[in-house]
C-alpha cells in the first residue's frame, strides 16, 4: 500500500541519518560540542592566540528591563539559569586552548577543533565540487 511505501522511505531515510535516533537533549549536546569544535579549530588556524571556555546547555531565564527602544544598545536583559552558572564553573577549569563541556570529563581541546574544521572544509569542497559538477 502506499502507507507502507512512505513508511518504508523514511525509514530508509532516517536510517541514513546517523544523528535520528539521538533525543533532543543529545542532539542539542551535539550541536554545543561541534560548536565549540568549530570555534576552537578556527580560532587555532586562523589567529594569533588561543581562547579556553567552558560550555552549558539548559534552559535559561531571561527578563528585559525598562521599555522598548528603536535605538540598539539602549535595551537591557537579565538573564540566568544553571547553564551559566556551570558554564563559568567549567571556564574555571579549562586551560590554554581548551574547552570543557557540561557532561564531559574531558575537555575538548584545539588539536580536536582543528581537526573537525579540516573534516568540515573537505566536506564542504567535496559539494562544492559535485555541485559544481551537477550544475556546471
Amino acid at each position: 500500500s502506499q502507507q507502507q511505501q512512505q513508511q518504508q522511505q523514511q525509514q530508509s531515510r532516517d536510517s541514513r541519518d546517523p544523528h535520528n535516533h539521538l533525543t533532543v537533549e543529545e542532539k542539542t549536546k551535539q550541536r554545543v560540542r561541534n560548536c565549540c569544535l568549530s570555534v576552537l579549530g578556527k580560532i587555532a588556524t586562523e589567529k594569533d592566540f588561543t581562547i579556553h571556555g567552558g560550555a552549558a546547555h539548559g534552559t535559561i531565564r531571561c527578563f528585559f528591563l525598562g521599555t522598548p527602544s528603536k535605538n540598539p544598545g539602549s535595551c537591557a536583559f537579565v538573564v540566568s539559569g544553571h547553564p551559566l552558572k556551570q558554564t563559568g564553573v567549567l571556564l574555571n577549569k579549562a586551560g590554554r586552548g581548551e574547552v570543557y563541556f557540561d557532561g564531559e570529563e574531558k575537555p575538548i581541546t584545539e588539536v580536536e577543533g582543528v581537526k573537525f574544521v579540516k573534516e568540515l572544509q573537505k566536506k564542504n569542497l567535496m559539494v562544492s565540487v559535485a555541485d559544481g559538477l551537477t550544475h556546471g
